[in-house]
């Protein structure tokens, strides 16, 4: 199932992130939302719903060059607990960095569980209640990278 937009977001006012499951090839071709895996279905009705993209206007205090690479969390409710979708893009070409780590608070009351860290190595440290991912290389060659977990739904805030 695709959904055609009406017109593509003009780039030079607004920057777009979609869902990292959905085709980012497709939509920047066609304009249109599908995604990656194509027997998936959009949830319609249902209370587990994705967010299938943000968008956000560029202000004159944006300077994109200053940032070395780009990280993204996607969190989505799903049967009482939280998906959460992180993604980094690099985007500072020539330039790579090495060792590259990411902690990422959770609140809830049990230890994340990882169900996709490609390419890279994460451990939660229950001291902190964070998990926490090691990418060792963010280049022009490595270019992408995820990271897939859920926990519990909490409300809490650390």
């Amino acid at each position: 199932m695709k959904i055609k937009l009406a017109g593509p977001l003009d780039q030079t006012l607004y920057k777009c992130r979609l869902h990292p499951k959905f085709d980012q090839k497709a939509f920047d071709s066609a304009g249109t939302l599908e995604f990656k895996d194509a027997s998936t279905t959009f949830p319609v009705g249902s209370q587990n719903a994705p967010i299938l993209f943000r968008w956000r206007s560029i202000g004159p205090c944006m300077q994109p060059n200053m940032v070395p690479f780009k990280l993204d969390l996607w969190p989505q409710p799903e049967d009482k607990r939280s998906v959460v979708t992180v993604t980094f893009t690099h985007v500072k070409q020539g330039h790579a960095f090495n060792d590259v780590v990411v902690t990422i608070p959770c609140a809830s009351s049990e230890p994340p569980s990882v169900s996709s860290a490609k390419d890279s190595e994460y451990h939660y440290d229950h001291k902190q209640k964070a998990l926490v991912w090691r990418i060792a290389e963010i280049s022009d060659e490595i270019s992408t990278g995820t990271l897939e977990f859920n926990v519990p739904v909490t409300n809490r805030v650390l």
